[in-house]
């Protein structure tokens, strides 16, 4: 099938087509049908073929703009075709194939369908009105994506797609499935192998929130769970968490005081020393960290984690993990990689924007203030 696809295909843009025919009848598309209730499919599977489809996936040859697979026979049966035939003349090429019995649709095709058939003589019309039914149910579910997709899934950087784990959840099962397998879609356009088993699994998946935990699915996509986002990306694709700060390098950075640190997706970080009496000194949010400055002899150090990190929380020195505190914040694992950590004299003094170390607090008798500060990108960047 994929061979013959990609040869019509290949036709086409010889000839300057912009779309491919193909001879599907009624009678394919109530195989079709039967074929994918008996897989247990849902409402994309139970429609059967569509009119006209992208012609893409592994039976597409890259061509802009892309290939149209029109199906217009569908609507007549295959009495009619070969009857069209015989009148006109034509002698079709019948493909041997078709009657081998080891192909589970021949199978079907020469023995279910005929037993059915005593059960049911118009077997063919009810699974017909079944596509029918399950096409309007289709195009419901996708004006319902259509319209949540605004608010529950985005594109965090290219080919990365995320959902918004709470919004999901509040939707409808059926309207929860539409939207992971939308979002499958969009992180491998390329690849179709992703069917309505694969969606339950995903979201029986992420019933049992872990942050860090991945899940492999069909067509070399993976999940990733990151506490209030399911992020869908291909294996192997390049991540970015535009959202946080993060390293633009794993090299550390040795900085002389002032300094703007451009990072990546246009955040900033800027260090200055103020007077401690500035009114800026008593300004106190996450993006900015107020730490004594009085006797600083060295250059402040910006790098990235290291194994074993830790971060001071009381005045006696008393300190905890690094990986607890992006674990307790819910960072995802890979932005944890890149998340830029403020070194003083070898001390972490800031995880950036998250929480300072309390053991270069500012006291009453400073009279300087290193003050740090967390930009966040424009808007229109974020």
């Amino acid at each position: 099938r994929h061979l013959r696809y990609r040869f019509l295909a290949s036709v086409a843009r010889e000839h300057m087509a912009d779309r491919v025919a193909v001879g599907h009848t009624a009678d394919d598309q109530a195989e079709t049908i039967l074929m994918h209730f008996l897989r247990g499919s849902g409402v994309d599977g139970l429609r059967g073929m569509l009119p006209m489809t992208p012609l893409e996936g592994p039976d597409a040859v890259e061509s802009q703009p892309p290939l149209l697979l029109v199906r217009p026979l569908l609507d007549l049966v295959r009495e009619d075709t070969e009857a069209h035939c015989r009148e006109a003349g034509l002698r079709p090429r019948r493909d041997r194939t078709n009657a081998d019995p080891r192909y589970f649709r021949n199978r079907l095709r020469h023995e279910l369908l005929p037993y059915l058939a005593t059960y049911n003589p118009r077997i063919r019309d009810g699974l017909l009105r079944l596509g029918q039914i399950m096409q309007s149910e289709a195009d419901l579910l996708s004006d319902l994506v259509r319209d949540l997709t605004p608010s529950i899934l985005f594109e965090r950087s290219p080919g990365i797609w995320a959902l918004n784990r709470m919004a999901l959840v509040e939707q409808p099962r059926a309207v929860q499935t539409a939207l992971v397998r939308e979002a499958a879609r969009r992180a491998a356009p390329e690849d179709r192998d992703f069917d309505y088993q694969a969606a339950l699994r995903a979201l029986d998946w992420a019933a049992d929130p872990r942050v860090g935990k991945r899940l492999s699915l069909p067509g070399r996509r993976e999940l990733v769970d990151e506490g209030v986002l399911l992020v869908f990306r291909r294996i192997g694709a390049p991540t970015a968490y535009p959202e946080y700060p993060q390293m633009g390098t794993t090299e550390a950075l040795s900085l002389a005081i002032p300094f703007a640190l451009s990072l990546a997706s246009g955040w900033r970080l800027i260090g200055q020393l103020i007077p401690a009496s500035s009114s800026r000194a008593n300004h106190r949010n996450s993006l900015r960290a107020r730490f004594d400055g009085d006797g600083l002899r060295s250059d402040i150090v910006v790098r990235t984690p290291r194994p074993g990190d830790r971060l001071a929380f009381d005045r006696t020195g008393a300190s905890g993990k690094l990986a607890d505190l992006f674990i307790n914040r819910h960072i995802p694992r890979g932005a944890r990689e890149r998340w830029p950590l403020v070194e003083v004299g070898g001390e972490i003094v800031w995880a950036v924007g998250l929480r300072p170390a309390s053991t270069r607090a500012v006291g009453a008798t400073a009279r300087r203030v290193l003050e740090l500060v967390l930009v966040p990108p424009p808007e229109e960047e974020a």
